[in-house]
């Protein structure tokens, strides 16, 4: 059965059953239909005032509050460039809108942001006022930068089990590359392991273990882009000397895969947030993972492992720091050697306005570091504007991830 809101339209306020995907205005005319019925779709209370305004909300996950993605279908008998309010946009888990840029397509393919004079808060005293009027808090209001009879819009660059298989097709040749799964999501879903190695005569006997997660949080999804970026270095024929002549890579890159289809931002669909579920193992997919993990880590043949995410605060592309009395001496050092080859990898990337991470023992990178004394590296990166102020594009972020396997060559290897 669909979610709730996916099988729910709204028409001026009120609801309308969405039998034929053809939405009619409470006058007797035909106005724009929305979806959501598709992997990683996501918005709530959507009103679809007329061909030039759209309004919707930000949807919450269960079991918790915070909410940031949204993601669905416009469709139309003409073309159109509607505007869009989001109205709950000061409930969302992320602020800084004044970066915000969503992006349109009109072939879910290739996506356009919203130009920068597109997209603003309602800040004026005359949209306040009407906000009050309508008995809501000011919203972030943007521009469809097409204009098209149907098109998709989101918060920032989709990435869903679609795109994930997309890619997967583009490398399952490569001799290098196994595919396997960690086992099933609670909805039945495979949780897929990508395995990197060089054959045998490329490499050194006694291979050590790099694991690469990605999409804990599945609204995150600039870190599956740089995750592409991350891997197509690392199978660079001209790489099998360095990384892959000392290292077997093991690759998660949809770990909350039942989050990413039912269009979460933060948590899996039984409302655990799995980033944070490494004391009690609540979630299948954090115990899948670290049953994957268990051998490797017990034996102390994991040399590093590398945690994905994305944000949308100011400091742009950024590192996480794990704070000090969760490392040993040994990697405290990794962590400054990592992060000082970091500072000058990539425009887009600064390593020195680190932000420090949660302290708290159930994180991932804190129970790894206190259990087996093995080091999670952090990579938030930008939805929006890179550190050097430029805008962030599906490109830019696969850069990072090249650039990312320079940074850990540059120190595993000469380690």
């Amino acid at each position: 059965m669909l979610p709730q809101h996916v099988r729910k339209t709204f028409c001026g306020g009120l609801f309308i059953l969405t039998l034929c995907g053809i939405l009619t205005a409470c006058d007797g005319s035909e106005t724009p239909s929305v979806s959501l019925d598709f992997d990683s779709a996501s918005a709530q209370y959507v009103k679809v005032d007329s061909g030039k305004r759209i309004r919707f909300s930000l949807a919450a996950n269960a079991g918790a509050d915070e909410r940031l993605w949204f993601y669905f279908r416009v469709q139309s008998s003409t073309p159109i460039s509607p505007q869009f309010v989001i109205e709950n946009a000061s409930e969302a888990h992320q602020h800084n809108w004044d970066v915000v840029r969503p992006v349109f397509s009109s072939d879910g393919k290739s996506w356009v942001k919203t130009e920068p004079d597109g997209a603003e808060l309602e800040t004026s005293l005359l949209s306040r006022l009407i906000a009050k009027l309508q008995g809501r808090r000011p919203g972030f209001r943007f521009q469809s930068p097409i204009t098209a009879s149907d098109f998709w819009v989101a918060y920032s660059y989709p990435y869903s089990n679609q795109e994930l298989s997309r890619y997967l097709a583009s490398i399952e040749t490569d001799p290098r590359v196994n595919f396997s799964s960690l086992g099933q999501s609670a909805q039945g879903r495979p949780i897929r392991k990508i395995d990197i190695a060089a054959p045998p005569g490329n490499r050194a006997t006694d291979l050590q273990d790099i694991w690469i997660i990605c999409r804990e949080h599945p609204g995150e999804t600039p870190a599956a882009f740089v995750l592409e970026g991350l891997v197509d270095a690392i199978l660079d024929k001209s790489a099998d000397s360095d990384l892959l002549s000392s290292f077997r890579f093991h690759i998660v890159p949809m770990l909350n895969v039942d989050g990413v289809a039912e269009g979460n931002y933060y948590r899996n669909t039984e409302g655990i947030d799995i980033a944070q579920d490494w004391k009690t193992f609540q979630s299948v997919e954090t115990r899948a993972l670290h049953e994957a993990m268990h051998e490797g880590l017990e034996s102390l043949n994991v040399a590093l492992v590398v945690n994905l995410h994305s944000a949308n605060a100011p400091r742009s592309h950024f590192f996480l720091k794990t704070p000090p009395n969760r490392l040993l001496v040994e990697l405290a050092e990794i962590q400054d050697r990592l992060f000082e080859s970091g500072s000058a990898a990539h425009a887009q990337l600064q390593a020195t306005e680190t932000v420090e991470l949660w302290d708290f023992p159930e994180i991932t990178g804190n129970y790894l570091s206190e259990h087996y004394g093995v080091y999670c590296l952090y990579l938030e990166s930008n939805y929006s504007i890179g550190a050097d102020g430029s805008v962030v594009t599906q490109d830019s972020l696969r850069d990072l991830g090249a650039a990312l396997s320079q940074i850990i060559a540059a120190i595993l290897v000469e380690t």
